[in-house]
C-alpha cells in the first residue's frame, strides 16, 4: 500500500516546498518592517503606518481565500498552486524596490493575497489526491512546513540586512514553482469538467497500480460522488439555501469565523508590541524563538497523532488550552489588555464547544464518506439509487 502512495508522497513534498516558502515570507514582513524602523530605513514607520500595514494582512489573506475557492474550480488546483507562486514572486519585487509605504503594503498584501490562496488550494489539493489514511498527517505537514519557514528566517534574522534579504528572497518562489509544475492535476477536478478520462489517468498515477480492480471500483465511486455533487452545486447561491450543505457550511465558516476572533492574526502582526509591554524576564530574542519553535514541536506532534488520535481530539485539545492560556493572561494584566485577552478566551471557549457539537470526526473517511456523514442519509439513498442506474 505505502508503495502504490509513492508519488502522493511526491507530489506532497513538491506542495510543502510552497507552504514553507509561505511561512518565509509570512515571518520576513514583521522582521523587515522591524528592522527598517529600528534602522530608521528610507521608509518612515510609525503606528499608523504599521495599522496600515497589519490592514493589507488581514484585506489580502482573505481576498486571497475566496479567490481560490473560485480559482480551482474554474482553472484547477494545480494553476492555482502555480499561480501562488507567481504572486509571491511579484511582492517579494516590491520588497526589494520598496522606497514607500504603499510599496510595502502592496508587498505586505500581495504576500498575504498568495498565502490565502496557498492555504485553501493546498488543503483541497492534498485531500482530494490523498488516501483516508494518510490524509490528516499531509495536512498537518502543510501546516508544519509554515512554522518551519518562519523557523528558518528568525534563525538568521539577526545575521543579515533586510535589504540583502529581499534579493535572496527573489528564488525562493520560483523554485517552489518549478518544484509544482511537474504535480498532476486533481481527478476530482477534471470529473467537474467531464473529463473521465483524463481524470482516470490522474488516479491511476497517484495509486501507481493501473488496471486493478480495486483502482477501478474506487475511481468509480469517486465519479458516482462528483456526478452527484454537480447536480446540485451549478450555482453558489443555490448551495447556501439546499439543505444538504447546512451542516457544512455551519462546519466551515464557523471554524473559520472562530478562527478570524481567536486572535492568532492579531498576535501574530502586532507580536513585537506585546513582547515589549510584557513583563517577562527573559531576553526578546528568547521570547521570539520560542514564539516560533514551540508551533514547530506542536506541528509535528500533531502530524504523528492527528491519523490515530483524529481532528477532532485535536482541535478540542488545542481549543482547551488557547483558552486557558489567554485567560491565564487576563488574570495577570490589567485595563484593556485584560479586557482582549478574556474575550480570545472566550472566543476559545466557544470554538470547544462549537467542535465537540459541531463537527464530525473524518479520521480514516474518504471524501465520499465525509459528505455522506455530514449530508445525512438522503444523500447515501440517492447515492446507492445512482450506482443501481
Amino acid at each position: 500500500m505505502e508503495r502504490g502512495r509513492r508519488l502522493q508522497y511526491v507530489v506532497t513534498i513538491a506542495v510543502l516546498l510552497l507552504t514553507t516558502a509561505m511561512g518565509i515570507f509570512n515571518a520576513w514582513q514583521p522582521v523587515m518592517t522591524g528592522k527598517i524602523w529600528v534602522q530608521r530605513g528610507p521608509i518612515h514607520l510609525d503606528s499608523v503606518a504599521f495599522d496600515k500595514i497589519s490592514l493589507m494582512t488581514l484585506i489580502g489573506y482573505y481576498t486571497g481565500a475566496v479567490f481560490a475557492g473560485i480559482c480551482c474550480d474554474v482553472f484547477g488546483r494545480r494553476t492555482t498552486i502555480l499561480f501562488s507562486a507567481i504572486i509571491f514572486e511579484v511582492g517579494t519585487i516590491f520588497a526589494a524596490t520598496a522606497i514607500k509605504l504603499w510599496m510595502l503594503c502592496a508587498m505586505e498584501f500581495l504576500w498575504q493575497f498568495a498565502c490565502g490562496t496557498v492555504t485553501i488550494t493546498a488543503g483541497i489539493y492534498l485531500a482530494e489526491i490523498a488516501d483516508p489514511e494518510i490524509r490528516g498527517m499531509l495536512l498537518v505537514a502543510t501546516k508544519f512546513t509554515v512554522f518551519l519557514g518562519r523557523t528558518l528566517i528568525l534563525s538568521i534574522k539577526e545575521e543579515v540586512a533586510y535589504d540583502k534579504m529581499n534579493y535572496w528572497l527573489l528564488i525562493v518562489a520560483p523554485l517552489a514553482f518549478v518544484a509544482c509544475y511537474p504535480i498532476p492535476e486533481s481527478p476530482y477536478y477534471h470529473l467537474r469538467n467531464n473529463n473521465e478520462e483524463e481524470a482516470r489517468k490522474a488516479f491511476a498515477r497517484l495509486r501507481q497500480n493501473v488496471g486493478t480492480e480495486t483502482i477501478q471500483t474506487q475511481f468509480d465511486r469517486l465519479k458516482s460522488h462528483t456526478d452527484k455533487e454537480l447536480e446540485d452545486s451549478k450555482w453558489f447561491v443555490k448551495c447556501l439555501i439546499n439543505k444538504r450543505y447546512t451542516k457544512a457550511i455551519i462546519a466551515s465558516f464557523g471554524m473559520e469565523l472562530i478562527f478570524i476572533m481567536s486572535g492568532i492574526i492579531t498576535i501574530h502582526n502586532y507580536y513585537y508590541t506585546i513582547a515589549e509591554e510584557s513583563d517577562v524576564t527573559l531576553p526578546l530574542n528568547w521570547v521570539f524563538v520560542l514564539y516560533v519553535t514551540i508551533p514547530c514541536i506542536i506541528g509535528i506532534v500533531s502530524a504523528i497523532l492527528v491519523d490515530r488520535v483524529g481532528r477532532r481530539a485535536l482541535y478540542l485539545t488545542s481549543f482547551y488550552w488557547f483558552g486557558l492560556t489567554h485567560l491565564l493572561r487576563a488574570i495577570k494584566e490589567s485595563g484593556g489588555n485584560a479586557g482582549i485577552f478574556c474575550a480570545y478566551g472566550t472566543v476559545a471557549a466557544i470554538g470547544f464547544v462549537f467542535t465537540y457539537y459541531c463537527l464530525p470526526e473524518t479520521k480514516n473517511k474518504s471524501l465520499g464518506e465525509v459528505q455522506e456523514m455530514l449530508q445525512g442519509k438522503k444523500y447515501l439513498n440517492n447515492m446507492e439509487l445512482t450506482n443501481i442506474l
